[in-house]
């Protein structure tokens, strides 16, 4: 067990974005991908919120262990142990949703939070509509806000917190729009 002195635990605001991200995050792919993924995202948000309340524990070793093992095997039998993007989305997302139930620190947040900007990635390799790119955008921005929540040392409220991450990727524009004429554009995936 690794110690976290108290500065450093998942305040409860940090966490709730977290969650609200996380789920805004993961929901177009559910669309694509096994319908048992929606169900272990239910089971390790509940458990995550068990763990907040202090009604379970934080899983140990074995159980993260045998809870990957059997993440692994469901992959290879649901794909038929065949390599492509499909099955790499779903582990992606697999990560994505077990590491929520070992959350403890900062640190495990950021993770999370980095597997979340890549899975928004992953989305476009399923739909290129521009209500996508909007949906992408709220997604970012959500993500963002978790990230700056576990860096406040005061509570602000969800509104600002909002306007703050929206005015982050709103100074991002220019950039994209510079990036977007600059780049040479491929054909679809």
């Amino acid at each position: 067990m690794n110690s976290v002195t108290e500065e450093h635990w998942v305040k409860r605001s940090a966490l709730a974005w977290l969650l609200i991200a996380q789920t805004v995050v993961i929901l177009p792919l559910f669309f694509y991908l096994p319908l048992w993924l929606p169900v272990l995202w239910l089971a390790c948000l509940l458990w995550r919120i068990q763990i907040y309340r202090g009604a379970w524990a934080f899983p140990s070793s074995r159980a993260k262990a045998v809870l990957g093992g059997v993440c692994i095997v469901a992959l290879l039998v649901t794909y038929s142990g065949i390599i492509g993007v499909e099955p790499l989305v779903a582990f992606l997302l697999i990560s994505f949703v077990l590491k929520l139930i070992e959350v403890r620190s900062r640190s495990d947040v950021l993770v999370i939070i980095y597997v979340g900007f890549i899975t928004v990635a992953a989305q476009f390799l399923f739909y290129q509509t521009i209500f996508i790119a909007v949906y992408g955008s709220v997604s970012v921005i959500l993500l963002l806000c978790a990230w700056n929540c576990i860096y406040r040392s005061h509570a602000v409220s969800p509104k600002r917190q909002l306007w703050a991450s929206t005015g982050l990727v709103l100074q991002s524009l220019p950039l994209m729009v510079l990036l977007f004429l600059v780049l040479p554009r491929v054909g679809s995936l």
